[in-house]
């Protein structure tokens, strides 16, 4: 259960996109051959849509996602034809594998940009547009590892304004 909640957490760009790329094609070609060996007794179309998904969340470029509905689509096709099933069969299957995949990729499209925007308005003063104190903090830990890990010196320093919110209160937050 930990690991799922560590992988809820990662964020869309948490993942590299090839390795989620390469992830869901070699499901979707695993999916197939566990489709195809099944002969039609157990329907796995369903199952397709989770690595159409992961892909559509996790992998910014378009063209990674667009391989991966031809992909699902594609694999899906060949079984249907291979289990050699009714004509009409396979023309309906084929729509509904294209119309799911489509589907579930519209959804996790905009879920991604959701997460991204949330996770802008997260860490970004909405005033100034500058990274807010928990980004800092998470900045400063980085590099104190990488100082850690590779030696040298570290400095930080800070600067404490006197009466800033006087200058605020005068001249405004514009200013």
């Amino acid at each position: 259960m930990a690991s799922l909640r560590r992988l809820a957490s990662i964020p869309p760009n948490g993942l590299p996109p090839g390795r989620v790329f390469v992830a869901t094609l070699f499901a979707m070609a695993l999916l197939a051959g566990i489709d195809h060996i099944s002969g039609y007794q157990i329907w796995l179309n369903s199952l397709y849509c989770v690595p159409v998904g992961a892909a559509a969340f996790f992998c910014a470029r378009k063209e990674q996602v667009i391989s991966v509905i031809v992909f699902s689509v594609a694999c899906q096709v060949t079984v249907f034809f291979a289990d050699n099933l009714v004509p009409i069969a396979q023309i309906v299957d084929f729509f509904i594998a294209l119309i799911s995949a489509l589907a579930v990729t519209y959804f996790a499209r905009i879920a991604r940009l959701n997460y991204l925007e949330v996770d802008k308005l997260a860490s970004t003063d909405a005033l100034t547009g500058l990274k807010n104190r928990r980004i800092f903090e998470m900045i400063v830990e980085l590099e104190m590892a990488r100082q850690k890990r590779y030696g040298g010196s570290f400095s930080l320093a800070a600067i404490d304004l006197n009466r800033f919110k006087t200058l605020n209160d005068t001249l405004g937050h514009r200013a």
